[in-house]
């Protein structure tokens, strides 16, 4: 494991003084027949010019404890949040506050940097309005220093020329553009303390790293206290002093990054580290939580041994895939997009998305695709599902030329190439069930409740899944029955595009297994896209990496 060499190690964070404390902090919801314990006893210290991260898995407590600091959770009905969080030298407690003290505090001693733009970002504002909304919040400045001071944040989050940035509105900018302006949005009101909500879990690895390092420096040069929220232990550590480990709303374990990464107490801890792929040795599957929970003696090393692929069986395998038929194949493909450069004028420029790029896709393999954001590996996705056709070259589905197919012959051939997305919400429809949504595909003279619960058992969920919402279900049980779906249709070609990216790490493991289960037992074809490329080595028989360029 690497670590910064930026960190700073100019006093212990033991002997530096404390600026933030969450003494024996409990949050419940108590509502009509419902009750349930968010946070139990839990209790962190920030200290003054350090960064701790707080890491756990979906539902751990995590974002609600950054709420509870801020009393941002007040509005849900039935809450209830006892216990004390201190803060400063004279140890204020926030949760005494009144409503215009509160404000002060939120909109001056603290800046919060959210994971999702879109929920904090007005589309219709431009991005330099909006910050300066913040800074007017606390100080009444004119109109030429606000501009001054805007073009300052921006260009303190690197984004340069300023006035470029600041005249430009959220739609206009790509993701990591966008998480610097919640930066500069969070450092408007020169805060002691950064509280960062996932800040990078929805962008790629290039852009993670540059974010982090961009906190770190932040960190150093204003003397910033920060806490890091995240599900990535390891990402987390290339920047964290400390990190402490959140279930189920309680702090199972903190210390160093060294200590936490390299010699963690908790059994949990260790699961955790464990459900990463080797990056030594491929092996049948991933380990998951319960591997360890189940078995406190069992070693990352020796679950890897007990499930390492021998290298003939390796070797079989590439003999037969070598062997198998050509299912699609790109053949010197192009694709660019023309974009106007404003609404109200006229001229036109290119965004090459693809340059003359080839590849086969054999039956029954796993082929990964790689890159960064804006690299072309969603193009490329859509065009070997029949959904965009390229500019120039030829793609073959088996034997045909697609593009001699007919509307009724294309139909159902896109039919056979299935594809699942980073976000089952933006595809769910929120208000039914998972067994309506399954129900709208199969006919109905079939016998519908049977092969659904057979389709969800597959995929490894339960009856008790049927009558459930989307917002009911966690991220992994959200992307099982769109995979369940998908399968539903009894497809030749599965494509996988970043459906991992916002999924806490124990469950990637899990949804992996699944898609290693289905292309082992259906000699299921999958296309596997993702930025992770050691999740991508570990699943994929080969893969393709892409530049910036689509090459």
């Amino acid at each position: 494991m690497s670590y910064n060499p930026y960190l700073s190690s100019e006093m212990s964070n033991h002997t530096k003084p404390e600026l933030l404390s969450l003494e024996n902090i409990k949050l419940s919801i108590k509502q009509a027949g419902f009750e349930k314990d968010i946070l139990s006893e839990l209790s962190l210290t920030l200290h003054k010019g350090e960064i701790l991260a707080l890491v756990g898995e979906s539902g751990s407590g995590k974002s609600m404890t950054v709420k509870s600091i801020a009393r941002l959770n007040e509005s849900i009905p039935g809450f209830e949040l006892k216990g004390n969080i201190r803060f400063g030298d004279s140890g204020t407690e926030i949760l005494m506050l009144d409503q215009k003290s509160l404000g002060h505090f939120r909109n001056g001693s603290i800046g919060i940097i959210f994971q999702q733009s879109k929920n904090i970002l007005n589309p219709s504002l431009k991005i330099g309005n909006q910050i300066g909304e913040k800074i007017l919040i606390k100080e009444k400045l004119s109109h030429a220093t606000l501009k001054s001071k805007v073009n300052s944040l921006l260009e303190l989050v690197e984004l340069q020329p300023a006035s470029r940035y600041s005249e430009s509105y959220p739609h206009q900018l790509s993701g990591g553009q966008l998480q610097r302006c919640l930066i500069a949005l969070a450092m408007a009101n020169n805060p002691a303390v950064l509280l960062a909500d996932e800040p990078v879990s929805a962008l790629d690895a290039h852009l993670k790293t540059e974010i982090l390092q961009l906190i770190l420096k932040l960190k150093n040069d204003h003397g910033l206290s920060v806490m890091l929220i995240s599900h990535d232990l390891e990402l987390v550590s290339q920047v964290s002093d400390r990190i402490a480990i959140i279930k189920d709303g309680r702090i199972v374990e903190q210390g160093t990054a060294q200590q936490v990464l390299n010699q963690p107490d908790s059994e949990y801890t260790r699961a955790l580290l464990a459900c990463r792929p080797s990056t030594d040795m491929k092996t049948r599957r991933l380990a998951v939580l319960e591997d360890f929970l189940d078995n406190p003696a069992l070693t990352s090393d020796g679950f890897n041994k007990n499930n390492v692929l021998k290298s003939k069986e390796l070797e079989s395998r590439s003999t037969m895939l070598e062997e198998s038929e050509i299912v699609i194949s790109l053949e010197n493909v192009s694709k660019s997009y023309s974009s106007k450069t404003s609404i109200f004028r006229q001229n036109v420029k290119d965004i090459i998305a693809i340059i003359n790029k080839s590849l086969k896709l054999r039956s029954g393999e796993i082929l990964g695709l790689v890159g960064q954001s804006g690299s072309g590996k969603s193009t490329l996705a859509r065009m070997m599902a029949f959904i965009e056709f390229p500019d120039k070259g030829t793609i073959r589905f088996r034997n045909w030329n697609i593009q001699d197919w007919n509307e009724i012959e294309l139909q159902r051939n896109q039919q056979k190439i299935q594809m699942i997305f980073q976000d089952p919400l933006s595809v769910m429809p929120p208000h039914i069930t998972v067994g309506r949504y399954l129900r709208e595909i199969i006919s109905k003279s079939e016998n519908q409740d049977k092969i659904i619960a057979g389709i969800l058992k597959k995929v490894g969920l339960g009856h008790t899944h049927i009558e459930k919402t989307p917002t009911m279900l966690s991220g992994g049980e959200r992307q099982r029955v769109i995979i369940a779906r998908s399968l539903l249709l009894d497809p030749e070609v599965l494509i996988c595009d970043e459906i991992l990216s916002a999924l806490d790490v124990s469950v990637q493991a899990q949804v992996v297994n699944l898609l290693l289960e289905l292309n082992r037992m259906d000699n299921l074809t999958i296309l596997f896209i993702s930025h992770d490329r050691n999740m991508v080595n570990f699943i994929s028989d080969r893969f393709i990496s892409l530049d910036s360029d689509g090459n």
